[in-house]
């Protein structure tokens, strides 16, 4: 059975353990010096949704690892009061331990726990119950970063950073068709490869958009940071990279390192350079996408063939995997809020069509409020076709239209007129 997040990182971990301690290959694993240090591992299980159901009775397994392999397990069950407890455990530098529940035929777990570091460690874990409701799930930054270009293979390497948050107090487990996450990739997206961090389960893409990459694995309350990569091919000095949406998205954003490649967009505005760990990174955006819809990005300046690349390029993709990636998600999230409160505070006045083919002036929150509104138009108008409630002849004919305004009104946002 594949280990969920967990185990993941564990994994990570202990593969930059220093082996202070190593046993003898002739030597059972299991074997434990009568005179080791030995620990304690304890907490209490509650459920974390209101009104929730009782955990006394849980199951806890607590599993040891070994060099990234399992080597032995505990079991217990959890007393009436939620409390949970496993002594006597054998403690050695280059081992870990990971806690787990099954609530509901879902795993929760305590994450690693490194008896040397706390003999005496306490990991409280929490259970939700479960939830289909979709609206619970939004994408609250999309960050499509230019990674780095190989000349010799002629592909540009992408990660995209996504911060997901589940607004509720359940897990969410997807909707009536078992569906999770929805991406949009670019239609010539290669060796797509989600990053550890999140828990995919299983992952597909759709029959009927054949670049939406659809996952299985559910998705607990708060906030998430799953990342994926993928390579996209190139000619000459330039490439195009096409980037859709496929659910509720609040801020999408391309990214390269200032000083590498170029990127532009007719669509996308360009939002400045911002300094992230000690880095430029020239950005394009767009707030609130229109689901379905899908945006063009130019890439160029990119190497030809046989031509060095920048300074650390090569490396870039596994330092942003290691965490840079999450702080450019917050940057970009704290840079948007900026943008909107600044609008707010100037009442920039933006031209705009009235009815009547009159022009008047709309400030920047009015104006934001209509495109808001034709893009919820838009995402019900999509769910009513994906449902079966309309046809395609009425969905294509409405989508349209209301594609037609929000181009419209993304002109006046942006001062010009058609």
């Amino acid at each position: 059975m594949v280990r969920r997040l967990g185990v993941i990182c564990l994994f990570i971990l202990l593969a930059l353990i220093p082996a202070m301690a190593m046993a003898q290959d002739d030597t059972d694993d299991t074997d434990i010096d009568d005179e080791a240090e030995t620990g304690r591992i304890h907490g209490q299980v509650v459920n974390g949704t209101e009104g929730g159901g009782d955990v006394e009775g849980l199951e806890v397994l607590l599993t040891r690892f070994q060099q990234m392999d399992p080597v032995e397990t505990w079991e217990s069950t959890v007393d009436e009061d939620g409390y949970y407890e496993f002594d006597d455990l054998p403690v050695l530098d280059d081992e870990a331990y990971l806690v787990e529940v099954v609530y509901e035929g879902i795993e929760f777990s305590s994450g690693m726990v490194l008896l040397f570091q706390d003999p005496d460690s306490e990991r409280n874990i929490t259970v939700y119950e479960q939830t289909d409701d979709r609206s619970v799930l939004s994408i609250v930054s999309r960050g499509v970063v230019i990674a780095n270009a190989d000349d010799e293979r002629g592909v540009v390497e992408i990660l995209e950073i996504i911060a997901l948050e589940n607004e509720s107090d359940r897990v969410f487990v997807g909707d009536e068709n078992g569906e999770v996450l929805r991406l949009a990739m670019p239609e010539n997206a290669g060796e797509v490869s989600p990053q550890p961090g999140f828990n995919y389960g299983d992952m597909w893409f759709d029959d009927a958009r054949p670049n939406v990459l659809i996952s299985s694995g559910h998705v607990l309350p708060g906030s998430h940071n799953p990342m994926i990569s993928y390579f996209i091919p190139y000619e000459g000095t330039s490439a195009q990279l096409s980037v859709g949406t496929a659910m509720r998205t609040n801020m999408l954003r391309v990214l390269v390192e200032d000083g590498t490649y170029d990127i532009s967009s007719n669509v996308l505005e360009p939002a400045g350079v911002q300094e992230v760990g000690g880095d430029n990174y020239e950005v394009l955006a767009i707030d609130s996408p229109v689901v379905g819809d899908s945006f063009n990005v130019e890439i160029s300046g990119l190497p030809r063939e046989n031509w060095n690349l920048p300074v650390g390029m090569g490396t870039l993709l596994a330092s942003l995997a290691a965490g840079v990636g999450l702080v450019i998600g917050a940057v970009l999230i704290y840079q948007v809020v900026q943008r909107r409160q600044l609008a707010t505070a100037e009442g920039v006045p933006v031209a705009a069509e009235r009815s009547d083919g009159e022009v008047e002036d709309m400030d920047a929150d009015e104006l934001e409020r209509e495109r808001l509104e034709l893009a919820s138009e838009l995402n019900k108008l999509e769910a009513d076709y994906e449902r079966g409630d309309i046809g395609e002849e009425q969905y294509k004919a409405e989508r349209e239209r209301v594609l037609e305004e929000l181009r419209k009104i993304s002109l006046r946002m942006r001062g010009l007129e058609e």
